[in-house]
């Protein structure tokens, strides 16, 4: 009776693989077609019917592929969380996710960048299954918006699920751009260390060229703090009525006030409330009070800044400030950067 069991087990495990393998190599083989290498062409925009396998056939989906799509539909999400990085991104996310009406995974998904070789069912398969009539589903990939690809993948799957454009949000989390470059610059050199391998130069080598110009081509994190030129390509693609910002150093002082703003922008009930967070004052944080729980960040969080020299942090202010500017016109929101070295440890 054990072995019948154990062969049980192991024929459902086989169907499951064979499953995502089958979905996987017929999307690949959908990449190669022409149609589907434009996105999806204007033709074939309402080619999702109100029968969904019946419309998911006219646009090259074989019936096993079809049922797939057909069964994990109700998890493709509506609010993404897109950037930026080492800005709060994490915090914000799990205030989010206090919501009643919002559900969503853990970690951060990276599907429509970085692991989008695996497949669309293998991304969904992680999602949460929401209660239709009140819930919808979130993710935060904050390294989405500097991808120029993802939104053209985006808009292919929301066809494809038969998700509205238009019902997409798009959450942009901002901090200042120097303090935000500095705290990528501390993560990248905290895992050399961890790893065992050669430690970064100071940030004041890396940020400025030998020419005294600030190094945005160099040096990934000044280039990762350059907002308004990430944001402006979305804008390219969707409506500006999607898109929510998040201004990180008010999150960071008043976060329930920011939460408001926030259900607000992304059409939710108001729910989450000022007992939600409590003030920390030996870590300086608030952390987040949910269901009886406490959840207060990791203790790699808000590590010490070094010292940076005047004139390096003066370089930096000059070069950022037309782009602090673009992005004040673009948000419609002044964020107070410009000559502000609050957060900044000046030598």
């Amino acid at each position: 009776m054990k072995l019948y069991k154990q062969i049980f087990l192991w024929s459902i495990l086989l169907f499951i693989c064979c499953t995502e393998i089958h979905i996987y190599y017929s999307q690949q083989s959908n990449e190669n077609d022409s149609v589907a290498s434009r996105g999806i062409s204007a033709q074939h925009e309402s080619a999702v019917s109100d029968d969904l396998v019946e419309g998911l056939a006219t646009i090259n989906l074989d019936p096993m592929s079809a049922y797939i799509v057909a069964k994990y539909r109700s998890r493709f999400p509506h609010i993404f969380i897109i950037g930026f990085g080492k800005t709060g991104t994490r915090v914000l996310y799990n205030s989010l996710l206090m919501h009643g009406n919002v559900v969503g995974p853990y970690s951060e998904m990276n599907f429509f960048d970085k692991y989008y070789q695996f497949g669309i069912s293998w991304y969904l398969h992680h999602m949460p299954q929401p209660n239709l009539s009140v819930q919808v589903v979130a993710e935060k990939s904050p390294s989405y918006i500097l991808d120029p690809e993802v939104p053209s993948r985006l808009i292919k799957f929301a066809k494809l699920f038969n998700v509205p454009i238009k019902k997409l949000k798009f959450v942009v989390m901002f901090r200042h751009p120097i303090v935000r470059a500095m705290s990528e610059y501390l993560e990248w050199q905290s895992l050399r260390v961890h790893k065992r391998q050669k430690v970064l130069p100071s940030f004041d080598q890396l940020a400025v060229d030998s020419q005294g110009m600030a190094n945005a081509k160099g040096f990934k994190p000044l280039n990762h703090s350059l907002y308004a030129y990430y944001v402006k390509q979305w804008l390219q693609v969707f409506s500006s009525d999607q898109f929510c910002y998040v201004h990180g150093e008010m999150f960071a002082e008043h976060p329930y006030q920011t939460m408001s703003k926030l259900e607000k922008c992304l059409g939710l009930p108001p729910h989450i409330s000022q007992n939600n967070f409590v003030w920390k004052e030996k870590r300086r944080f608030f952390c987040l009070s949910h269901e009886g729980e406490m959840q207060c960040p990791p203790l790699s969080k808000g590590r010490p800044h070094p010292f940076i020299q005047q004139g390096v942090v003066e370089t930096l202010m000059r070069f950022f400030k037309p782009f602090n500017e673009e992005l004040y016109a673009l948000t419609g929101e002044n964020y107070g950067w410009n000559n502000n070295y609050k957060g900044l440890n000046v030598q």
